[in-house]
């Protein structure tokens, strides 16, 4: 009789433990499919940095190699990296500005026609450096909406294995619509808002009077439609996974309490088994989200800088432009000036929204 209740109480555990068994088998292999996808969707850029750091999804504790002072490090040497263009730009402007000072000096008649002339020539050296910037930031959020494209799936993955099913639906079903819309802005939307604001820079600097600015008008309406709809994304991002990971969290808890409840000798035993799969889920799922964001930063960090940095010295030439009393050419700039501006924030808000809405999932998810 006691062999027969021992034998039972076996065959009760083997079957209990079983299922644990296989997820412990399906974690190893959803840890390396995470990986490998990580890794085929990071840009070049952000490989590297990952590569020289040792940070990997296997090893969730190598996100400790990178610290704050290696992150400034990054952008000192990228803002280093990117300071040539610009300092060139600013020179090429500032011989022009102050040629055109000097022949506006000693001219007599036909000012007006030197100062076009004049405000050609700053237009025709501009051009080229601030379509390589928005070709740099056209490159680069193709770059992020490719990886996230790729991460997300993985990313959605490793939530749905740890049990938070309705978040990772509302968060997926986000990403892709906020992954269609970045590449509409890259491919068309930027390009087109960019090329306006300086075509209206060209026409208001040539025009009897300077004083108008719609470059500028432009600028806020486009910087505040985009806030406004990175402010809307994020709510609604945030409500929808805060909701989901509460009903998520009940049927976790449910599980649990069934398995504590219902299963025969070793009920708490597998709840506790089931704590520690998820436990180790939850360990890949902050890893595989950390290592997303830290992609994200690293990718856009160059392409802002260069955009900082050329928006500085154009702002310097619009400087020089003002104190010689170049009014059409100052004008002009001041419409470069807000065209970098655009790019600048389109950038800062995509990069944010990538990085805020997967920082919303982990924290919505900790509690599951």
């Amino acid at each position: 009789m006691f062999k027969r209740i021992v034998t039972f109480v076996l065959v009760v555990i083997a079957l209990c433990l079983a299922p644990l068994s296989a997820s412990a088998n399906e974690i190893d292999e959803l840890l390396q499919d995470t990986e490998n996808a990580v890794e085929e969707a990071l840009p070049d850029d952000a490989q590297d940095k990952l590569q020289d750091y040792d940070i990997s999804v296997s090893e969730p504790e190598s996100l400790n190699n990178i610290s704050f002072e290696d992150v400034l490090r990054y952008i000192v040497q990228a803002v280093s990296y990117e300071t040539g263009s610009p300092i060139k730009l600013l020179a090429k402007l500032s011989g022009i500005l102050l040629i055109c000072s000097l022949i506006s000096s000693m001219s007599d008649e036909n000012n007006k026609v030197i100062e076009n002339v004049g405000t050609l020539a700053t237009v025709m050296v501009a051009f080229s450096s601030i379509s390589a910037t928005v070709d740099s930031i056209i490159s680069m959020l193709d770059d992020v909406s490719s990886f996230m494209l790729t991460y997300t799936p993985a990313f959605v993955g490793v939530i749905t294995s740890s049990g938070a099913v309705s978040t990772a639906t509302g968060y997926y079903s986000a990403l892709l619509i906020l992954c269609e819309g970045v590449t509409l802005l890259a491919t068309w939307l930027l390009p087109a808002v960019c090329g306006v604001i300086l075509a209206v820079s060209v026409s208001q600097s040539v025009c009897i009077k300077p004083t108008l600015t719609p470059s500028t008008e432009l600028r806020k309406f486009v910087n505040r439609l985009l806030a406004f709809v990175a402010t809307v994304f994020v709510g609604v991002l945030s409500i929808k996974s805060f909701v989901g990971a509460a009903a998520d969290s009940v049927i976790t808890r449910s599980a649990k309490f069934a398995a504590s409840s219902f299963v025969p000798v070793v009920g708490s035993a597998v709840s506790e088994a089931y704590s520690t799969v998820t436990g180790s889920l939850s360990l890949i799922r902050s890893s595989t989200g950390a290592i997303g964001m830290l992609a994200v930063l690293f990718t856009v960090m160059r392409p802002v800088m260069a955009v900082v940095l050329m928006s500085f010295a154009v702002k310097l030439a619009g400087a020089v432009a003002k104190l010689l009393s170049l009014k059409s050419q100052s004008t002009f700039l001041g419409g470069v000036s807000d065209t970098l501006s655009v790019l600048l924030t389109a950038s800062i808000i995509i990069a944010m929204l990538f990085i805020v809405s997967t920082a919303v999932m982990m924290l919505a998810c900790m509690g599951i």
